[in-house]
C-alpha cells in the first residue's frame, strides 16, 4: 500500500498529455512503427552564425573525451553507445558540444562527425529526442562556422530533424520539449523546411508561455537549467536574426527576444558578484555557460535585460553591504515535471562580505543511487528537518510524491516570514537582516534539527554558546545540542571536496544569529 500511495501522489500531478504520449510512443516502439521521413532535397543552404559562447573542453584529442569529470579514451574506435559511466555521460558524448570548444579544427570535427555517421544505424541513446536535439544544433553551428559544404552530413541532419518532428518529448514536457523546439526551429531554417518550422515555432512559443514565469525564471527553478535554456534561446534568436527566410516573421523574433530579456533579468537578480549562481535544485558547476557569458551574448544580440522583481519563482534575496542571502521561499516548481526539484523548502544560501559562507551542497550525480537520494533530501539543505524525514517526498532519482506547500507571510527588503506544510506540523521561518548580522527564527511544534552547510574553507570551532567561523560567529538560542559533521561539497558531477556542516537539535523554537 505504501508503494501504491507513492505512485499515486507522484502520478496525480502528470498532465493527461504526458500519459497519452508515453503510451503512444511505447506502442509505436513495440510495433516497430518507424517515422515517415520525406526524401531529402538539398538546397545547399548558405546560412550564417557566429559562436559567441565558448563551451567547456570535453574532447581531448583522438578518440578521448572527458565529460562530467570522467575521462575515457576509446582507443581505435569510439563506442557511441558506451554506458560505463552512466546515461548522462553517454548523452554528453552524443551531444557533440565539443565541436564548439576552443581549438578544435575543422578537419578534426569533420572526422568525428564521420565516425558517428559510420555507426549511425547502431546508435541507441544517441537517437533519443533529447541528445538528437542538441547534436542537431551543434552540427549545424559547426558546419556554418567552418563553411563546410557536405551534402552527406546535411542528409543526416535532415533525418535527425524529421525523427524529432515525429517524436517531440510530450511525455516529459519541460526543458526537454524546449530543447526539441529549439532544434526544430534551427534545423528548419537551416534546411529551409516549412513543416519543420511550423511545428518547431508553435511548440517553442507555447512552451515559453508555459515555462517562463512572470519574474523571468524557468519554471523548473534550477539556476543551471535556467542558464542552459537562456543560452539555447539566444542561439535560436541569433539564427532567426541573421538567416533571413521568408517563413520567419519579425513577430517570431520579437516574442523570443522578449522572453530572453525576462530570463536575463531573473538571472541578474539571482547571480552573485563573482559571476556564479546559487546551487538550488539540480545545479552545479561545469555544465551551463556562466552568467557573464549570457549577459554579453544578449548584449551582442541587442537584447535588453528586463528590470523585474523576484516574485513568481519563489526566490527571494535579502542583502546589505555585509550580508547577501538567497532564499527558496516558494513551493516545488513545475508540478508535472519535478525531476530536478529537491526537498529544500525554506532553504537558503548566505554570503558574508561577498564570500560564500552557508552554501547549498549542490549535486554530483544523476544516477539513481543513494547518493542522488541524499543530495535531494532535506538534510542536505540549510533548513529544518523533523523526524529525519523529507519535507517533500523525493524518490527514484527524478520523482516527487507528496510536496510541501509554502506560503510567504511577510515579504520585505530586510525581513522575510514564511511557512511550509511539509510535515504534520507547519514549519515557520523568519529571516531578519540587520547591519552586520542576520537573525533566523525557526518554529515548529516538535523536536527538530536545523542543518547548516558551510563553504569548504569555513571551519566551525565550538566555543559555546557561540560557534566561531573565521571572522564570523553564529549564536544559537534554544539549542538542545550542537554537533559538527563532515559532508562533501559538490564542485561538479563526480567531483566533491570535504566540508563541514552543523546539526542543531531544538524543540519548538530556535533563534540563530549570524554576525559578519
Amino acid at each position: 500500500m505504501k508503494k501504491v500511495l507513492l505512485y499515486f501522489h507522484t502520478l496525480k500531478y502528470l498532465k493527461w498529455k504526458q500519459v497519452r504520449y508515453r503510451a503512444y510512443y511505447y506502442l509505436r516502439k513495440k510495433l516497430g512503427i518507424e517515422p515517415k521521413i520525406p526524401e531529402y532535397k538539398d538546397n545547399n543552404r548558405k546560412a550564417d552564425f557566429t559562436n559567441h559562447v565558448i563551451l567547456y573542453k570535453t574532447w581531448l584529442g583522438g578518440n578521448a573525451f572527458r565529460f562530467l569529470n570522467l575521462e575515457k579514451d576509446f582507443g581505435n574506435e569510439i563506442d557511441w553507445n558506451y554506458s560505463g559511466y552512466g546515461k548522462l555521460w553517454t548523452y554528453n558524448l552524443n551531444y557533440f558540444e565539443f565541436l564548439l570548444q576552443e581549438g578544435i579544427s575543422k578537419e578534426a570535427g569533420i572526422e568525428l562527425i564521420g565516425k558517428y555517421i559510420a555507426q549511425y544505424d547502431g546508435l541507441k541513446d544517441g537517437k533519443e529526442p533529447f541528445p538528437t536535439s542538441l547534436r542537431l544544433v551543434n552540427w549545424i553551428k559547426f558546419l556554418i562556422i567552418h563553411k563546410i559544404d557536405d551534402v552527406n552530413i546535411r542528409e543526416y541532419i535532415h533525418q535527425d530533424a524529421w525523427r524529432l518532428y515525429h517524436y517531440p518529448e510530450y511525455h516529459l514536457l519541460g526543458n526537454h520539449l524546449l530543447e526539441n523546439a529549439f532544434a526544430l526551429v534551427i534545423g528548419s531554417v537551416y534546411l529551409e523546411d516549412y513543416r519543420l518550422f511550423r511545428k518547431g515555432i508553435n511548440i517553442l512559443e507555447s512552451q515559453l508561455d508555459e515555462q517562463i514565469l512572470n519574474d523571468g525564471a524557468h519554471f523548473e527553478l534550477s539556476p543551471m537549467y535556467h542558464c542552459l535554456m537562456l543560452y539555447r534561446l539566444q542561439d535560436c534568436i541569433q539564427f532567426l536574426q541573421v538567416n533571413h527566410w521568408q517563413m520567419v516573421s519579425q513577430r517570431n523574433i520579437d516574442k523570443l527576444v522578449e522572453y530572453a530579456g525576462k530570463m536575463m533579468g531573473w538571472l541578474k537578480n539571482i547571480s552573485y558578484s563573482d559571476n556564479s549562481f546559487p546551487h538550488f535544485n539540480d545545479s552545479t558547476n561545469g555544465i551551463a555557460p556562466l552568467p557573464v557569458q549570457l549577459f554579453e551574448y544578449g548584449r551582442l544580440l541587442g537584447i535588453n535585460t528586463s528590470t523585474l522583481l523576484l516574485k513568481e519563482s519563489g526566490y527571494r534575496r535579502l542583502r546589505n553591504t555585509d550580508i547577501d542571502m538567497i532564499v527558496m521561499a516558494g513551493s516545488i516548481g513545475a508540478a508535472y515535471i519535478p525531476g530536478h526539484a529537491h526537498a529544500d523548502s525554506l532553504s537558503f544560501e548566505c554570503r558574508l562580505n561577498n564570500h560564500p559562507f552557508i552554501v547549498d551542497m549542490g549535486i554530483s550525480t544523476y544516477e539513481k543511487t543513494q547518493l542522488r537520494q541524499m543530495q535531494r533530501s532535506t538534510q542536505s539543505h540549510n533548513t529544518v528537518v523533523v523526524n529525519n524525514k523529507n519535507s517533500s517526498e523525493v524518490w527514484g532519482g527524478f520523482r516527487v510524491a507528496k510536496r510541501a506547500k509554502t506560503k510567504i507571510l511577510f515579504d520585505g527588503s530586510d525581513r522575510l516570514s514564511l511557512v511550509h506544510f511539509g510535515y504534520e506540523k507547519p514549519v515557520f521561518r523568519e529571516f531578519i537582516l540587520q547591519s552586520q548580522s542576520l537573525k533566523i527564527l525557526d518554529k515548529v511544534e516538535a523536536e527538530a534539527d536545523l542543518f547548516l552547510h558551510f563553504n569548504p574553507d569555513i571551519l566551525p570551532v565550538l566555543n559555546l554558546p557561540e560557534i566561531m567561523l573565521g571572522s564570523a560567529t553564529i549564536l544559537f538560542n534554544g539549542a538542545k545540542s550542537i554537533t559538527v559533521h563532515d559532508y562533501n561539497y559538490c564542485l561538479g558531477f563526480n567531483k566533491t571536496t570535504p566540508a563541514k556542516k552543523l546539526c542543531v537539535r531544538f524543540e519548538k523554537q530556535l533563534e540563530t544569529i549570524i554576525k559578519a
